[in-house]
């Protein structure tokens, strides 16, 4: 019998936004984006298509799924990918499921495929344009998709381990990345793009490794501290007669 996968608060917490990203959408930041259906012909296939998936959600939608079920959900996401190979949806969930199964965090062929999977949602609900309108569908997949892979850029940009890891995948994406500081700030634009399709989260997080405005900061900071010491060293008064310090 498969066992369960245990999941920390954290894991689930970041897993209930990726499977469900509404969840973490700042209606404000969506402004921008032409919600439209041009993404989603609204049919009966489509209704099919969005049942099925909803199927497969629905195997791992619990505290802690057993492995059984979450190799039966990516085994229908794979079905749904085959059949329709532009469906965005399919590939973001799959990469989610796969990030439930056992060590999915340091089995490079699991984590290859969360990879994998995530640039071709990211590729299919792109549009060829920035000018070119969003619907809500890929707005969401985009908004989870990148969040969720810049999640996995920032850890490598502070666990030695698992940046040796990335870069063992050897993916086009990633060839030349091999600093900490080179996976921060790949992490850094994923999140930005998550923010401009609606994660608050992940807009938050943007600006927090943002190398421009970490450098800025720096700056800020080391400005303060000169003033803090001329203004200390301003106000030693040595005394001429025994030399004492007031």
């Amino acid at each position: 019998m498969s066992s369960a996968t245990i999941l920390s608060n954290n894991d689930r917490a970041v897993l209930g936004a990726l499977f469900d990203p509404e969840a973490s959408l700042d209606r404000d930041c969506t402004t921008n984006i032409q919600h439209d259906t041009i993404d989603l012909p609204s049919n009966g296939i489509h209704d099919t298509v969005v049942a099925r998936e909803q199927q497969a959600i629905a195997l791992v939608d619990s505290p802690s799924p057993s492995q059984q079920d979450v190799e039966s959900a990516i085994i229908r996401f794979t079905d749904l990918t085959t059949a329709h190979p532009y469906y965005a949806s399919a590939y973001n969930n799959r990469a989610q499921a796969y990030r439930l199964l056992p060590n999915s965090e340091t089995d490079s062929s699991i984590l290859y495929n969360i990879l994998l999977d995530l640039e071709q949602a990211i590729s299919v609900a792109t549009r060829p344009s920035p000018l070119s309108p969003v619907g809500a569908h890929h707005a969401r997949v985009l908004a989870s998709a990148h969040t969720h892979r810049g999640y996995l850029l920032l850890r490598a940009s502070t666990s030695p381990a698992f940046l040796e890891l990335l870069k063992s995948l050897r993916l086009p994406s990633l060839f030349n990345t091999t600093t900490p500081a080179e996976f921060e700030e790949l992490a850094s634009a994923d999140f930005a793009v998550a923010g401009r399709y609606g994660n608050k989260t992940a807009r938050d997080l943007a600006v927090r490794t943002n190398p421009y405005a970490k450098l800025c900061g720096q700056i800020v900071k080391e400005a303060l501290q000169r003033e803090i010491k001329t203004y200390y060293e301003g106000m030693r008064v040595v005394d001429s007669a025994d030399g004492a310090v007031r």
